[in-house]
């Protein structure tokens, strides 16, 4: 039964507030002494109670291989939204399957292409350049990995890769205007 209401403790079911306890505190309060138990409790309370970052970033990768994974699962989710995305639509304009699936598959993975490429060109930047965050010029790096995604002839890779940096240069323009004027929330 402790061991019980130590887990609901430490797993917490909804994101419900818990101060932060000292283990003699929890101790008394749970009646347990497992001290595992107790770190994966503080653990997570500590983690609800950080607010996160602004800006969404996320640390930078430590290796090639987690480059890779980055723009793989990119290329997957991004590639896996274009094809269900195209295919409800073909199948909607009453396309008969194979066709709708064909052009599905185009669609998917040439979104999963460009994500794929802009998500591992941004990591592999901040890898290579050894930021500890990925920064504007990562972002201006990944972008222009993305354009060279999305160019469908070796003629069209430099208008391309422009257009893509360009884009991003500009929102990153606005984002930092609009966090420069936003209130700091924490």
């Amino acid at each position: 039964m402790r061991l019980a209401a130590a887990l609901l403790l430490c797993l917490g079911g909804a994101r419900a507030k818990h101060a932060v306890l000292s283990y003699p505190e929890w101790s008394a309060r749970t009646g347990s002494t497992d001290r595992e138990l107790y770190r994966a409790y503080d653990t997570k309370v500590r983690q609800r109670a950080e607010p996160p970052p602004l800006g969404g970033t996320r640390p930078p990768p430590q290796s090639a291989a987690q480059v890779l994974r980055l723009a793989w699962e990119s290329f997957a989710q991004v590639g896996a939204l274009g094809f269900a995305w195209t295919f409800a639509m073909r199948c909607k304009d009453k396309l008969p399957l194979n066709e709708a699936a064909r052009a599905a598959q185009a669609t998917g993975v040439r979104w999963g292409g460009i994500s794929a490429g802009f998500a591992g060109g941004t990591a592999a930047a901040a890898l290579v350049l050894g930021r500890k965050e990925e920064d504007k010029v990562c972002a201006m790096i990944g972008s222009a990995f993305g354009g060279l995604a999305a160019a469908s002839s070796l003629s069209e890779v430099p208008s391309s890769i422009a257009t893509f940096v360009g884009f991003s240069f500009v929102l990153s323009l606005l984002t930092e205007k609009a966090l420069d004027g936003a209130p700091d929330k924490r």
